[in-house]
């Protein structure tokens, strides 16, 4: 015997802009200008896609699977290709909200 689903649609509730204000959408220079100021030092975020994300500890298992990447990566093209633990500096102008900050980044070009 065939079936037939339905949705049941939920009412869509206004959202009271009291209790919910609208989120803010960083720039990389809004990001620079506040971290001048000292005010992030014990914080650790990172911008993506203009929202501030806090990056999340580093565990043993993290650990040790990026020493076995970074080793195997090594292996196959060389350390100098390699650019560890920091951020990609991107033109602002090409990304104006992410300056995002990768475990290990594989360069098409020597790392000077």
């Amino acid at each position: 015997m065939p079936a037939e689903l339905t949705q049941v649609e939920s009412p869509v509730q206004p959202v009271d802009p009291a209790i919910y204000p609208p989120r803010k959408r960083w720039t990389r220079a809004e990001c620079q200008s506040l971290e001048s100021t000292g005010i992030w030092e014990r914080d650790r975020l990172e911008l993506i896609e203009g929202e501030l994300v806090t990056k999340m500890p580093k565990k043993r298992p993290h650990t040790i699977a990026y020493v076995l990447l970074m080793k195997w990566l090594a292996a196959i093209f060389g350390a100098q290709y390699l650019n560890p633990k920091t951020a990609i500096d991107v033109a602002p102008e090409d990304n104006p909200t992410s300056k995002p900050e990768p475990d290990i980044a594989l360069l098409s070009k020597r790392a000077t």
